[in-house]
């Protein structure tokens, strides 16, 4: 019986095939521009969430009393005197990314390359934050000053389909030994980085309390008062002499202050008055583009109904049969449902076809690298909710 209703709505969707063509291409670009904006909602709601120890994780921040501005900045020795001197917390990184006066030449197999997105870690990063690796790790990194790390989509670009393991990498005078390859950066990581170098080997400015190039993150312990390391890190600043010095010299004579935000609200947490090396995210505008996407699958939804129902009207003369040789209403419900779901289902079909080749130039145009992953169950949540 199942089969001769799909028999049947088969040939109906044949015999109206201007009609059907309609349906299934509005209803699948309806379907898919929400699919694309939906990738960009949910990369925006969940950045940096991706890290085993997410919610234990702070940036560190400064700025001064009474005074909303702050800067991601903070002076180089920061890191390490936190970890030893406040015990409410477990461990403390720091990264200083190249900027463009100090972007490292990369010399591979006597070619010269520059690569923007480099950045000089402490011992404590790997540790701290979740990367994949798919060859070497992350102590190999540590116990080799000369070692660099690079991602597997900078060392294809490089070394070809060749292990790019043990490879050499001169920088500068130094040749560095790539001691790990890594996955891609998630879309919705606040790290994109390329190249990670030791940060024994930084040579960018001078290495204490007036260099404030370095982004300083860390691991409070379980429970911990975040209130009260703010405090200590403000502590710190206030005793520091050069810092001290430095507030003395403005306008002001007021003092510095640490402050904190966790690494999942950071995203959302940048504005006008930060100081950031990266833009941050605008709630609003996820809130407009989510409001969108929903709009786009209801037009596309009416549009449907609308058109099925229009070409439902035209088939009097079909369903009067049916009545007549003994077809119930059980029955039409069930042909004219199964019409329904076998359009739904290949606009489905049609709506994948379409977000897949619809990506490049959606990741071109969001500078994200977004992929069409079967097991995301957001996907599925809005491809099985539409149909």
């Amino acid at each position: 019986m199942i089969k001769n209703y799909f028999k049947i709505a088969w040939r109906n969707i044949l015999k109206n095939k201007s009609a059907s063509i309609i349906n299934l291409t509005g209803l699948s670009l309806g379907m898919a521009a929400a699919i694309l904006i939906m990738f960009w909602v949910q990369n925006e709601m969940n950045f940096d969430n991706y890290h085993p120890d997410a919610d234990r994780i702070y940036h560190v921040k400064m700025g001064r009393a009474g005074d909303a501005a702050t800067f991601w900045g903070t002076p180089e020795p920061l890191a390490e005197t936190v970890e030893q001197q406040i015990p409410e917390i477990e461990k403390a990184s720091k990264i200083i990314p190249a900027n463009n006066a100090n972007t490292p030449i990369l010399h591979i197999n006597e070619s010269l390359f520059k690569e923007k997105a480099v950045a000089y870690i402490n011992k404590e990063w790997f540790n701290m934050f979740r990367y994949e690796f798919t060859a070497g790790n992350a102590n190999r990194f540590n116990q080799n000053p000369n070692s660099i790390i690079v991602t597997e989509t900078l060392a294809k670009k490089y070394f070809a389909n060749k292990n790019a393991l043990n490879e050499t990498i001169r920088i500068d005078s130094i040749n560095y030994q790539v001691a790990g390859v890594i996955k891609n950066n998630p879309a919705n990581s606040s790290f994109q980085y390329s190249i990670f170098l030791p940060m024994e080997n930084y040579s960018g400015e001078r290495r204490d309390w007036m260099n404030f190039n370095a982004e300083t993150y860390i691991l409070a312990r379980k429970n911990a008062d975040i209130s009260k390391i703010q405090k200590a890190i403000s502590s710190i600043f206030q005793h520091q002499e050069q810092l001290k010095a430095i507030v003395a010299s403005g306008e002001k004579k007021d003092t510095l202050e640490g402050r904190l935000t966790g690494l999942t609200k950071m995203h959302f947490a940048e504005s006008a008055a930060t100081a950031s090396q990266f833009y941050g995210g605008d709630k609003t505008i996820v809130t407009i583009f989510t409001i969108l996407g929903l709009l786009l699958l209801v037009i596309a939804c009416i549009n449907y109904v609308n058109l099925s129902t229009a070409k439902a009207s035209m088939r009097s003369k079909e369903v009067s049969i049916k009545k007549i040789i003994g077809a119930d209403t059980k029955n039409l419900f069930v042909q004219f449902m199964v019409e329904s779901i076998l359009t739904s289902l290949t606009a489905l079909l049609l709506t994948l076809l379409i977000v897949r080749l619809s990506l490049p130039w959606f990741n071109s145009l969001t500078e994200k690298t977004f992929t069409l992953s079967l097991n995301s169950l957001a996907l599925w949540e809005v491809l099985l909710g539409t149909l």
